[in-house]
């Protein structure tokens, strides 16, 4: 980018800041503009292939924004005209305020603290009493040794089993594998960020920092896009220890309706058989899973699960409310688990199965590098070792040698490394296909006296009903302001305004399994996810909506208003909610969201299948896939246990015990 390109892009920046900063918000436009500008580039520095989107977006809206000078009103005025255009344009002109709105109340001042985010009620951990004695728990490093980065030499070695990703099924794997006396190379396209901050640590930021903890540990820094039926962001991590680091440590066991499911008609006969029992035991005792009224002694835990309790109880319905079972122990409530966790409380697979597996002194982490494509003998179609490539750019693509290969890299990452892998085209396996999510649509019950829900765990109770009749869990969620904005409605000074209300607020979110209609396209660069959605996602989204609503209108005290995320009509009373969630005609009308993606690579017996039940791809050998791209239906409830059970599962078909 040119200098007279970057200046062009301050000044839109400035611009849009400027729109949507509120006039009395104590952080300024200049300091909020640098901390785009800071972002942006740091964000290009990632290498991250959506860079290049993300410039486009923003050379469009300088162009729709000339003629305006840059002035405020006139900058709201045309802006307004836009969000009122055709769906692409609105979709821009929406972009344009989410990302102004998150840098605004993401900004910190010198002394760190996020001033915007402190006007409407927030307080950072650090500031809250308890926060100012809070002591963070050791951390298990790995071994100096055991981590190579993006620019040291590759080791000419052959490893027994290479692994592409270092998540929930990547780091179980490890060290399954290497258990059993395997050498094991660990490729992860993020970096080896340690969780715990002690203010020494460059490369660990603070634990409050919204932008700079997306930056270091999701992939994207959170802006990876899809098309197609709704335009929505799929979160996923990109670090060492991978979405384990930044998720909500919620653990869910399969719902026994899909496990039969999986075993009849996919042919997955462990799903419904003893070994995957015994695998979740054995990653229940090492994570500690346990209810989240034991993982938080002292109960500081989200407190929109009183309110859901409440209506639940005049509803006539005590028993909906359950606590969460999470690997997490002796949280402190701080409300940060989806920026990782400082304060080293979370169970993650980066304080567990990956110092376990390092120990043995068979594992190698190659950190920061890219897989491009799978090496595969185009004769026998066996796996041979992985081509990679420094994700930050550079030059040299090496080859990572092994005598199998694991891919793990998640539902996206993948499908596209299959996709990109052209040996394998002949054999013309539904790669990307029959892909799925969890979504989520959050509902905002403003109550007139303070509910402080980011004072807490961010995820503690869940409501459920019967989960194959509804299609759906309501879980309580709640985030620090930045992102929270993200989860409200309205244009302008109405999301302003909204947020203005933010301490006042409790939330919660049907979390809804989707049908698995969608794609992910490795013909494109970087890959596109197509989502196609149904009716029956629709429904299930309505039900559950009007189902978190009903709660809260029934709590006591009840709430002002409950909000949803919807264009218009997003304010919602106890005598119109049911008929305004009614009247949602399709996934254009609604905000929706994922950071469950599931499928792509079908593990079935059948021609629907990539992969077999025993996680070898279709017709090749050596060449597994064992992560939730090989689910062949979504799972309805969050899916991280499940993954780490799997993996121990097809553990012992790899290593081919």
């Amino acid at each position: 980018m040119s200098a007279t390109e970057r200046a062009e892009e301050a000044q839109t920046l400035r611009a849009l800041i400027e729109a949507f900063r509120p006039p009395a918000c104590p952080i300024g436009v200049d300091a909020a503009t640098r901390r785009a500008v800071e972002f942006l580039a740091a964000f290009r520095a990632t290498g991250s292939p959506r860079a290049d989107l993300l410039d486009t977006s923003l050379t469009v809206l300088g162009t729709l924004l000339a003629g305006t000078g840059g002035g405020r009103e006139r900058v709201r005025r045309r802006l307004s005209a836009v969000d009122s255009s055709l769906p692409a344009l609105r979709d821009l002109a929406r972009f344009a305020q989410r990302l102004a709105t998150v840098v605004i109340y993401a900004t910190l001042d010198e002394a760190g603290r996020p001033l915007a985010a402190q006007a409407v009620g927030y307080e950072v951990f650090e500031d809250r009493p308890r926060g100012r004695v809070a002591v963070a728990a050791s951390e298990p490093r790995l071994p100096r040794d055991a981590v190579v980065g993006p620019s040291e030499a590759i080791p000419d070695e052959i490893y027994d089993v290479v692994v592409v990703g270092s998540g929930a099924a990547g780091s179980v794997l490890a060290e399954r594998l290497t258990a059993r006396g395997r050498t094991v190379a660990l490729i992860e396209a993020g970096d080896y960020v340690p969780e715990r901050y002690d203010g020494a640590a460059a490369d660990r930021p603070r634990p409050h920092d919204e932008l700079d903890n997306l930056l270091r540990y999701y992939k994207d820094a959170g802006l990876q896009p899809t098309a197609g039926d709704c335009r929505m962001v799929v979160l996923q991590g990109q670090c060492v220890g991978g979405s384990s680091v930044i998720n909500n440590a919620v653990c869910f066991r399969m719902p026994d309706h899909l496990r039969a499911e999986w075993a009849g008609e996919f042919g997955a006969a462990w799903a419904a058989g003893r070994a995957l029992d015994d695998a979740y035991d054995r990653i229940a005792a090492e994570l500690r899973i346990a209810p989240v009224t034991a993982a938080v002694p002292d109960g500081w835990i989200n407190p929109s699960a009183r309110f859901l309790a409440s209506g639940a109880k005049t509803l006539g319905a005590e028993g909906l409310l359950h606590a969460c079972s999470v690997n997490i122990e002796a949280c402190l409530g701080c409300g940060y688990c989806n920026l990782a966790c400082a304060y080293v409380r979370k169970r993650t697979v980066l304080q567990t199965m990956l110092p376990s597996a390092a120990a043995t002194g068979r594992l190698r982490v190659f950190a920061g590098r890219r897989a491009r494509e799978i090496v595969v003998r185009t004769t026998a179609y066996r796996a041979e070792g992985v081509v990679v490539e420094p994700t930050r750019g550079g030059t040299g693509r090496q080859t990572i040698r092994g005598r199998r290969v694991v891919v793990a890299a998640g539902a996206v990452g993948s499908s596209a490394l299959l996709g990109r892998t052209t040996a394998l085209a002949p054999l013309e396996l539904p790669i990307g296909e029959r892909f799925s999510f969890n979504f989520v649509s959050p509902v905002h019950a403003d109550y007139e006296a303070p509910v402080r829900a980011f004072d807490g765990l961010q995820m503690g109770h869940y409501c459920v009903e019967n989960l194959p009749r509804d299609g759906f869990v309501i879980e309580t969620w709640f985030s620090p302001p930045a992102t929270q904005s993200l989860a409200l409605p309205g244009w302008g000074d109405e999301l302003q305004a909204n947020l203005e209300r933010y301490a006042h607020y409790a939330c919660a979110s049907p979390l809804i399994g989707s049908s698995a209609g969608s794609k992910v396209d490795a013909r494109f660069s970087p890959e596109q996810i197509w989502i196609r959605l149904g009716r029956q996602d629709l429904d299930r989204l309505k039900r559950g909506l009007t189902r978190t609503c009903e709660l809260f209108f029934a709590s006591t005290p009840s709430p002002r208003r409950a909000l949803i995320n919807t264009l218009r009509d997003w304010s919602l009373t106890p005598d119109t909610y049911r008929r305004r969630i009614a009247d949602l005609d399709s996934f254009g009308d609604i905000q929706i969201s994922t950071a469950h993606p599931q499928g792509g690579n079908c593990l079935s017996a059948d021609a629907r299948g990539v992969v077999r039940p025993d996680f070898r791809v279709h017709h090749t050998r050596d060449l597994y896939v064992v992560d939730a791209s090989v689910f062949p239906t979504s799972l309805g409830v969050n899916p991280h246990w499940t993954v780490m059970a799997m993996a121990d599962v097809a553990a012992g078909h790899v290593a081919d015990d």
